[in-house]
């Protein structure tokens, strides 16, 4: 089908975008194949595809062997290759364990599938979609200088605003300007410090761990602009954030990890001339 549906009700018109968002993946092929027969028993028909990063699971040693990169590079190609069974628009970005090859966006790995990482493009008429991948250092609550995970590309908040400033500076603002009627759909890898989505509580006993980028939040928070015209952050990396949240006047989502049974179906709306809105959001879970 065409990317975007349409129903006419009288002398209105209604755009819909149906989305699925799986993030996380960490290499679960089988894991794709279950949304594929679900979406098949449901007849649901998907008009795009998200991922929000974390195609495969390099890690510690493999972020500086060769072939562990090679391979991961291969591995990211596979499961491109199945999303595409289901539609022909996927768009991508890296995750902290994605091949560098995915963070330098060098490549087309396959026909159909875009790595949108540090890039702005058409998602629908006036809907543009911003990439940005990679992750931040998280911490514990409320103890906020004591380090949980390590960040990848970025080993410091700071890292990761250098190289965000000047994306959004140039090129999502510059698509604001240069096309005032465009809204936004921003995926990152990393969600906005603030968000209930960013929060990683593993057990009651368990300190709680906060996962987002300082840099994102307070871009939501002073960013007028950015807040009027954005329609909606996909996010992932938190894999026991799932859910929706709203941070300033944006809705946050994060599906989870769909290696761990998780992902979402997004539904966007337009009447004639008017704003995009998520007006559906549905966060499904199957036993794995």
């Amino acid at each position: 089908m065409g990317l975007l549906s349409g129903i006419f009700t009288g002398r209105s018109h209604t755009s819909t975008l149906r989305v699925l968002v799986v993030s996380d993946i960490h290499l679960a092929l089988n894991a794709i194949q279950t949304v594929k027969d679900y979406l098949a028993r449901h007849t649901v028909n998907i008009d795009v595809i998200l991922v929000p990063g974390d195609i495969c699971n390099i890690k510690g040693a493999e972020y500086t062997e060769k072939a562990a990169q090679i391979k991961a590079e291969d591995d990211t190609q596979n499961i491109l290759w199945s999303l595409e069974q289901i539609t022909s628009k996927v768009y991508y970005i890296p995750g902290n364990h994605d091949p560098d090859s995915l963070l330098e966006n060098q490549s087309q790995l396959t026909k159909n599938s875009t790595n949108v990482h540090k890039k702005v493009v058409e998602l629908a008429p006036d809907l543009l979609l911003a990439g940005f991948g990679g992750s931040v250092p998280s911490y514990y609550a409320p103890e906020l200088r004591k380090q949980a995970w390590v960040g990848y590309p970025f080993k410091e908040e700071e890292e990761f605003k250098a190289e965000w400033s000047p994306f959004f500076n140039e090129h999502i603002k510059d698509k604001f300007s240069s096309q005032p009627n465009a809204q936004l759909l921003l995926m990152t890898h990393v969600g906005p410090s603030g968000s209930d989505t960013v929060r990683y509580h593993p057990s009651l006993d368990d300190h709680i761990i906060l996962s987002g980028s300082d840099t994102l939040q307070e871009t939501f928070k002073q960013e007028l602009d950015f807040q009027a015209k954005t329609v909606l952050n996909v996010h992932g990396h938190t894999h026991l954030g799932k859910g929706q949240s709203q941070y300033t006047n944006i809705p946050v989502v994060n599906p989870g990890s769909l290696k761990e049974g998780n992902w979402a179906i997004l539904t966007l709306e337009r009447v004639d001339q008017k704003p995009w809105e998520l007006v559906s959001t549905q966060l499904l879970h199957f036993n794995v």
